[in-house]
């Protein structure tokens, strides 16, 4: 017994290069800097997912981010949690959002999950998890008034 624990291996230390690669992108990232760091982040073939949809390939990926960018006054993330294995990262975070398109340009915050998977040190695939209507539908005036009606009135209570 006690000779076979001592031949155990050393649990691996965690690894957390990915994890601050995943804190320094999402939170330097900017309209003046996206056409840098989004091809330093993203393998050329990624695949991005989120609730809005899929994105195949860097070039896309970077028109996108450059979409978003171009309307926010304001992104930064809080990341609450990450965790590392091996080659994927799974990041708890709240998105600080200001944004001239939504909530009549007042600051907001949602929260998500986001998986990354790398290849070296690029990310070749990511899915965002959040809920979409806490970030855009509920953001645009009449749309907003329906989808927090149908929350209170439909929807089962917490």
């Amino acid at each position: 017994g006690e000779a076979a624990a001592a031949d155990a291996p050393e649990p691996a230390a965690q690894d957390t290069g990915n994890a601050a690669a995943i804190d320094d992108f999402m939170n330097s990232t900017n309209a003046a800097n996206v056409k840098d760091k989004v091809p330093a982040f993203y393998a050329k073939d990624v695949r991005y997912e989120d609730p809005f949809g899929a994105i195949e390939g860097r070039s896309a990926l970077e028109t996108y981010y450059q979409k978003l960018y171009d309307g926010a006054e304001t992104v930064s993330f809080e990341i609450k949690e990450e965790f590392v294995s091996g080659d994927e990262t799974v990041a708890l975070w709240t998105m600080n959002l200001k944004h001239k398109s939504l909530r009549g340009g007042e600051a907001f915050s949602v929260d998500g999950v986001s998986q990354f998977r790398f290849a070296g040190n690029q990310v070749v695939f990511q899915h965002n998890y959040f809920d979409a209507g806490a970030l855009v539908y509920e953001n645009v005036t009449f749309v907003g008034v329906l989808v927090r009606w149908v929350k209170k009135h439909v929807m089962p209570a917490d």
